[in-house]
């Protein structure tokens, strides 16, 4: 199985409204998901992002066009209060 990790910061696109969600497809099928192609099972390891912005946009739309299984990292670094630890 390959696990892999996808967060909006990590894909240096100088302007997402420019990016199409065609484009965001094929690049994140050309770099990890295409292991499902090869019979290798996958899942989103991690995944994660601070806003629902276009990048959040396309890969909920990614997510529900495939049968990919995920795990959401839901703690926000921003709002941790460590009395609640």
């Amino acid at each position: 199985m390959l696990s892999g990790h996808i967060y909006g910061f990590s894909w240096p696109i100088p302007s997402w409204q420019l990016y199409s969600y065609d484009n965001f497809k094929k690049r994140y099928f050309n770099t990890q998901t295409y292991v499902r192609s090869l019979g290798v099972p996958f899942l989103i390891g991690e995944y994660g992002n601070n806003t629902q912005d276009i990048w959040w946009n396309y890969l909920m739309q990614y997510l529900g066009e495939t049968d990919i299984d995920w795990t959401y990292w839901a703690l926000d670094g921003f709002k941790c209060e460590p009395e609640k630890d």
